[in-house]
């Protein structure tokens, strides 16, 4: 497949797939479902031409790209039909995440007006509590999500959980990682509606369990650059939080706040934290916090014979931060509900394994 990404054609279906989506984004919405059409085209072509030499792996990704784009065509051809685009859902891409930090930039300068109020432009400067800076008046921002996955190879599984709106009708994310009964999953991609395929990606995140058997997550994104989660007392406990990280100059929190019988949550919840430090008394290195008190993230399972859950944020973060908070969620989602039977390669100590899904193909340069 590697070789494949390489090519000129392989390329050209990368701009053809991503247009749409840009289109959309700069609002031609009739050009963009013509590009939706022969992005539609062309990746029938692709897969009817490779599918002897295409792994099931690829050749299942770029159906499931397909299946977006005919998702796309079904919206924008029943607005069209209406005369009218009002109303139109728009998916997420790069082009909107960095809009959004220029718009928070220009915030900070005085420049704009708003309620949002956190960047990831400056670490060293001090900012107020996030929480304090947006409009509890405001709704949570509301996603559904749910799973698929397929038989890849033996003993091999790709896993998927889209991401949609709060009608669970437009597909926004996906996160896709790949479960096998020799290895463990150590490595998970978060994907926009436009990055299905092959070689792109939004944030890749590295699962690395501790010495404890606890797990710290290393997220790394072409937006908003590294960030690293790690668990308190990573080296005495299996919890996976509390579990903090810095972004944007602040520092954050996630917490379990479920318990009981039927043990913890399917999803964290994630507060600011004003001030941290060591808890009196403890030699394994547990901590006391002061939050802001308000919840930026949170969760509910809804239940059912199949995962269906609906993911809440506090009205107001920017896109880049919610897919931190996404990749973040969805990972711990991935590797708590399928734990490895083994590992005979030793891949959970090396943390090998993210190869299959690098971001070694960015759509960004290759739209340049």
């Amino acid at each position: 497949m590697a070789q494949f990404e390489d090519t000129d054609a392989y390329k050209n279906l990368c701009r053809a797939l991503a247009t749409p989506f840009i289109l959309e984004f700069q609002g031609h919405f009739e050009e963009a479902l013509e590009a939706h059409k022969k992005a539609v085209t062309g990746l029938k072509s692709t897969i009817e031409h490779a599918k002897k030499n295409l792994r099931k792996l690829y050749r299942k990704m770029f159906e499931r790209q397909l299946q977006v784009h005919e998702e796309r065509i079904t919206h924008l051809t029943h607005l069209s039909g209406k005369g009218s685009f009002e109303g139109i859902v728009i998916p997420p891409t790069y082009l909107s995440a960095e809009k959004e930090l220029e718009d928070q930039k220009q915030l900070q300068e005085g420049k704009g007006s708003g309620n949002r109020a956190y960047s990831t432009n400056d670490l060293n400067e001090k900012y107020p509590p996030l929480s304090a800076s947006l409009d509890a008046s405001l709704p949570p921002i509301k996603y559904r999500v749910s799973h698929s996955s397929e038989l890849v190879w033996v003993g091999m599984r790709s896993h998927w959980m889209f991401v949609k709106d709060e009608t669970n009708t437009h597909t926004f994310w996906a996160m896709q990682a790949i479960w096998s009964d020799e290895i463990p999953m150590t490595a998970a991609l978060l994907r926009r509606a436009g990055e299905f395929i092959p070689g792109a990606g939004a944030i890749s995140v590295g699962i690395r369990k501790t010495r404890g058997g606890s797990f710290k997550l290393e997220m790394e994104s072409l937006t908003t650059g590294k960030a690293i989660e790690i668990p308190d007392r990573g080296e005495h406990t299996k919890d996976w939080s509390p579990r903090r990280f810095e972004y944007g100059g602040r520092t954050f929190v996630w917490k379990d706040e479920k318990s009981g019988k039927f043990g913890k949550s399917a999803w964290e919840t994630l507060y600011e934290t004003k001030r941290v430090w060591p808890k009196e008394g403890s030699k394994t290195g547990k901590k006391d916090d002061e939050t802001d008190g308000s919840k930026l993230f949170w969760g509910v399972d809804n239940g059912g014979m199949h995962a269906n859950h609906t993911l809440y944020f506090a009205a107001g973060l920017d896109q880049g931060f919610r897919e931190h908070l996404l990749a973040s969620q969805l990972a711990r989602h991935f590797r708590r509900t399928y734990p490895p039977h083994k590992d005979v390669k030793g891949v959970e100590a090396a943390a090998a394994g993210a190869g299959v899904l690098s971001l070694a193909l960015d759509i960004q340069n290759l739209l340049g």
